[in-house]
Formats: C-alpha cells, structure tokens, sequence
C-alpha cells in the first residue's frame, strides 16, 4: 500500500505499523498500543489528518476491541476521502460489531461498489469492446455499400453497351455448346 499524500510523521507511523496488518500471528494486545500510536500522531500534528491514516487507526481500534471507537475513526477516513473502500468495507465491520446494523449495511454497500473491481473491469471491457465493434461494422457497411454501388453502377453500364448473345438461354449445363466454344469465339478448325 502506498501512502501518498500523507504528511509526516504520519506517513512514517503508517510505513512502520503496515508489518502489524500483514503478520497473521498479531496478538490482540498489539493492537491497542499501535492504535495509541496512530492517535497521538494525529493529536500532536494537526496537519497529519488524512483518510489513510484514520481508515488504519480505526482497523487498529476494532482489532482491540473498541468497535464504537472504531467507528468514528472510520466515519472521519470516509468523510476525508468518500472513494477510500477499504475504509467503507472496515467500517461496515466496526459498525455491526457496534451493533450499528443499518449502517453496516450502508457502508457495506458502498464499499463492495468501490472495490468490485471485477465488475468495473468487464464493464470497460464491454465498453471498449462494444466500441471497436459498432465502429468496424460501420466502416464494412460504409466500405461494402460503396464497393457494391460502384460496382452495379459498371455493371448497369456496361450492360448498356453489350450485344446480347441470341444463342444464351440463361440456362447453366456441363454439356458441350454446339460451338465447343465461349460466345463470340471463333469454331475451332482443326482437324484430327
């Protein structure tokens, strides 16, 4: 996770308590001094107020087991940055464990939204799909009706410059014309 746009000391607070978040084997009471931490960081330094940073105080607290607290924290990290979905999804936690369950819901809602990120990539998908499909119909439609206009157009003229041949009947056989050749050709003249 980068840590962007948050100013110091709280970028350095962040950096060093992303090992608690990672480790599987973090014990309960770990959590409540990496919280104090956090909380003493954002009383000291006006300035380091930041969603990143509350979103994780708020993990921090409901890992302790300080779910109202937790909430707060949270509401305040969705409050800074309304697109943050992990500080929805980690607020939907906190709140039902509050017993806030209206809430969780919402927050649950939005924070699936944010992070769906299957959804939104089919849907560009789509987008760009539909896209070059509709425009490369369009060009084969434009390319084909020009080609066939042209083409009726010689047809018809040149039609209107032929000599019709009397001995076609419009009718296609496999079997030898009385001439053995193409309309027009000369018989052949040689003798066997």
């Amino acid at each position: 996770e980068t840590f962007a746009g948050v100013a110091e000391p709280a970028h350095t607070v962040l950096v060093e308590t992303e090992d608690l978040l990672r480790r599987k084997d973090t014990r309960t009471e770990e959590w409540a001094p990496a919280a104090a931490r956090l909380d003493s960081v954002l009383a000291a330094h006006s300035g380091a107020d930041h969603a990143k940073l509350r979103q994780r105080l708020g993990l921090f607290l409901f890992n302790a087991g300080r779910h109202a607290e937790a909430v707060d924290h949270l509401e305040r990290a969705v409050a800074l940055d309304p697109e943050f979905g992990r500080a929805w999804t980690a607020l939907a936690q906190a709140s039902r464990e509050a017993g806030l369950v209206e809430r969780s819901q919402a927050a649950a809602e939005r924070g699936v939204a944010l992070l769906d990120p299957v959804s939104r990539s089919w849907e560009r998908y789509w987008y760009v799909y539909v896209f070059i499909q509709v425009g490369m119909s369009l060009f084969v439609i434009a390319w084909f009706t020009t080609g066939g206009l042209r083409d009726v157009r010689r047809m018809l003229s040149r039609l209107a410059v032929m000599d019709r041949d009397a001995a076609d009947d419009g009718m296609v056989s496999d079997a030898p014309r009385d001439d053995d050749g193409p309309p027009g050709a000369p018989p052949d003249t040689e003798e066997v």
